[in-house]
C-alpha cells in the first residue's frame, strides 16, 4: 500500500513539537481509513489492501513509542495511552472495512478483548496526569463498541475523569452520544448495522471523531 511519506514526516515532527496526544504512525493509518471512506479508488479494495491495513496497526508498539521519547517519568502514562489509541483505532479499522468494503474484517473476533484492553488501559491513567485530556476520541470508540454495562459505566467514568480534568465540552457531547448509541444498540436496530453506520446517517458533524 503506498504511503505518502511527507505526511509521515510531518506527523512524526508534530508528534515531536506539540502534543496530540494520538501516536503519529496510528493517526497516518486514521488518515489512511478516512480516504479509504472518501475515495475508496485512492488504495483500491483488494484484501491485499485490508491486510496491509491490519498489518500496519498490529505492528504498531505501544511499548516502543513510550519509550521513544526523553522524559521515562511518562513512560507508563504513554504505554497507557498508547494502548488505548491502538485498540481504539483497530476497533475504528474493523468497522470501517465492514462499511465502506462490505466485507467483514478477518480480525472482528479480536473486538471484544481489544475493546477490554484498551478500557482497562485508560483506567490506569488518573485524572490528575495530564494525559488523560487526550482520551476523549478512544474512550468514545471504545465505548461505544462496549457491549455490557460494566464495560460501559467503566467508560463513563474515564469520561468523568477527562471531564474533571479538562472541562472540556466535547467529552459532554461524547457522553450523550454514547447514551444514544447505546440506547439504539437496544432497539430494533441491533446487529442490523454497526454504530459507525449510525454515526454517519446522524448527518451531524463530531469534532471528537
Amino acid at each position: 500500500m503506498p504511503m505518502d511519506s511527507a505526511l509521515i514526516d510531518t506527523l512524526r515532527r508534530s508528534e515531536q513539537q506539540t502534543w496530540i496526544g494520538c501516536p503519529a504512525d496510528l493517526l497516518l493509518w486514521l488518515h489512511v481509513l478516512n480516504t479509504l471512506r472518501a475515495e475508496p479508488q485512492a488504495y483500491g479494495t483488494s484484501g491485499h489492501t485490508v491486510t496491509s491495513l491490519l498489518d500496519g496497526l498490529d505492528s504498531f508498539s505501544p511499548r516502543s513509542w513510550a519509550n521513544d521519547f526523553p522524559d521515562a517519568q511518562h513512560y507508563e502514562s504513554r504505554y497507557h495511552l498508547a494502548h488505548a489509541y491502538k485498540a481504539a483505532v483497530s476497533i475504528y479499522a474493523f468497522h470501517t472495512i465492514e462499511e465502506i468494503l462490505d466485507r467483514q474484517s478477518p480480525c472482528w473476533l479480536e473486538a471484544l478483548s481489544l475493546t477490554e484492553l484498551g478500557i482497562s488501559h485508560m483506567s490506569q491513567i488518573p485524572a490528575t496526569d495530564f494525559h488523560i485530556k487526550s482520551l476523549v476520541w478512544p474512550a468514545f470508540v471504545l465505548g461505544a463498541e462496549a457491549q455490557d454495562s460494566r464495560t460501559r459505566e467503566n467508560v463513563n467514568n474515564i469520561m468523568h475523569n477527562i471531564w474533571v480534568s479538562s472541562c472540556c465540552y466535547n467529552v459532554k457531547t461524547a457522553i450523550s452520544m454514547l447514551e444514544r448509541i447505546w440506547e439504539w444498540g437496544q432497539g430494533s436496530n441491533e446487529g442490523r448495522q454497526s454504530w459507525l453506520r449510525f454515526i454517519w446517517e446522524q448527518d451531524e458533524s463530531w469534532l471528537f471523531l
